[in-house]
């Protein structure tokens, strides 16, 4: 029957089935009755002229239907707008689901209406307060909907939400003061809810503030740390460079008690400090110069047998400018590589040689090209002695020629028979050639190392012998 009527006549329906049933309280039973009503009060109830209901009215009270019964049954209601409408048995009640869901809304729309009304009183007399959470989340939503009209008609909700009006039904039809009651109610609500918006917007500033002095504490302890850490790495730099002022290593300085001291301290210091100690002796030109003269005892000191220390020198030595203000000076970089383990260029030796004329570096860079000649194969080895020969030949003073004899004899003892006998040529001729005492004196010394445990023929031995002779008397001459 209902799924004949036009959309406004269904929600007609619906008001006017609603308006003549009623649930009683869970404390009295929670049973559905019936309420029979006037037109008149529908009417009011609904904000819909009586006259509307008419059509429905005669729908449902059709013999074939006989949903409703009113005077005048089934035509025009015989007593107009105080025509009272019932519906006919009790049993529609329990029977039409439709009918069991608008009596139920209704109900629970006219019980939140109750318990608002008595927190709205309750609330002006002091003795309840306003609502906030879910009750006031719940309220807001009876506010707009809480007749919860639509069931059948789709647009009906439009109608859903609670009236004055719609509030006479539960003051016995005294519009005066059902308007005050509802008012009433609708100021709670909107206090409650303007009271809620304070204090959201109240707890937004104050989590603003907080995430504001979170963020400053943050920033601030995150300077505290970066000037806490650059004080630490500062004292660290700073403690490694103490840890030179007894380390002063010059050409020809002795290993005295003080210098002893030193390198114990070194050695027994942070790891972090013999780390910034000789990232200095790197960055600083003063400082290397003390690493070279020292080289032996600072390294030993420093580095010990800290592989990880080892290898991050190796590293850095690797990656330190080789040109500029900011170069770690060539003889210091080649001899630290030498302790190092590492196998620096032949070419950058003599490069380093030929520019040096320091005897102490000069007698450590001899040394080291000897430790490297067993590395050699026979070609790298004349080429190194050739090296050797042509730098000696040069004018040079008496404590470089020193030097390079000294690095030249040491080869000798890392040659085989055949390096040996290239080396023997190259200093015979360069010794029958040359017109210098001193030279002559240096050729010899570097040619004595060579022919220990050489074999010399009847012709190779008469070589020698008048090379020997030719350089005697020069060097007495």
């Amino acid at each position: 029957m209902l799924a004949t009527l036009t959309p406004e006549q269904q929600l007609d329906a619906e008001w006017l089935f609603r308006a003549i049933t009623d649930q009683r309280s869970a404390e009295a039973g929670g049973q559905m009755v019936r309420r029979p009503q006037s037109l008149q009060r529908i009417g009011v109830w609904s904000s819909r002229p009586w006259e509307a209901f008419i059509p429905v009215l005669k729908a449902f009270a059709a013999p074939q239907v006989n949903f409703l019964t009113y005077p005048g049954q089934p035509g025009e209601p015989a007593q107009g707008a105080n025509t009272v409408v019932d519906i006919s048995h009790e049993a529609l009640m329990r029977q039409w689901g439709m009918l069991k869901d608008w009596i139920v809304h209704e109900a629970e729309a006219g019980q939140a209406y109750r318990d608002l009304l008595a927190r709205a009183k309750g609330e002006a007399e002091k003795t309840r307060a306003l609502l906030y959470g879910t009750d006031l989340e719940n309220a807001l939503k009876w506010s707009q909907e809480g007749l919860q009209f639509g069931v059948t008609h789709t647009s009906a909700s439009s109608v859903a939400k609670p009236t004055a009006a719609w509030a006479t039904r539960f003051t016995e039809s005294v519009r005066e003061i059902a308007d005050s009651e509802f008012a009433l109610v609708a100021d709670y609500i909107s206090r409650s809810h303007k009271a809620a918006l304070t204090v959201i917007r109240r707890d937004r500033r104050r989590r603003r503030v907080l995430t504001i002095l979170a963020l400053l504490v943050f920033v601030a302890g995150l300077g505290l740390a970066v000037f806490g850490w650059k004080m630490y790495q500062n004292g660290i730099v700073a403690n490694a460079q103490g840890l030179w002022h007894p380390l002063d290593f010059f050409s020809g300085s002795s290993l005295d008690e003080r210098k002893i001291d030193g390198l114990m301290t070194l050695a027994l210091s942070p790891r972090s400090e013999r780390q910034a100690f000789l990232d200095l002796s790197i960055a600083r030109t003063d400082l290397s110069d003390r690493l070279a003269y020292g080289l032996p005892y600072v390294l030993n000191a420093a580095v010990g047998v800290d592989v990880a220390l080892h290898d991050r020198l190796v590293q850095r030595i690797r990656s330190a400018p080789r040109r500029g203000d900011r170069a770690m000076p060539f003889v210091d970089r080649v001899l630290a590589q030498q302790w190092l383990g590492e196998e620096p260029d032949i070419d950058e030796f003599f490069g380093v040689i030929e520019k040096t004329r320091d005897s102490e570096q000069l007698k450590a860079l001899g040394q080291g090209l000897s430790a490297l000649a067993g590395k050699l194969d026979a070609a790298q080895a004349q080429a190194v002695v050739a090296k050797y020969v042509e730098m000696i030949k040069k004018p040079r003073d008496f404590e470089q020629l020193d030097a390079l004899g000294q690095g030249l004899s040491a080869l000798a003892g890392k040659f085989d028979a055949d390096q040996k006998a290239y080396a023997l040529e190259a200093i015979g001729a360069s010794m029958l050639r040359t017109r210098s005492g001193v030279h002559g004196y240096f050729w010899t010394q570097s040619a004595s190392a060579f022919l220990k445990g050489t074999r010399l023929s009847g012709q190779r031995a008469r070589y020698w012998i008048e090379a020997c002779r030719r350089i005697t008397s020069k060097i007495r001459g």
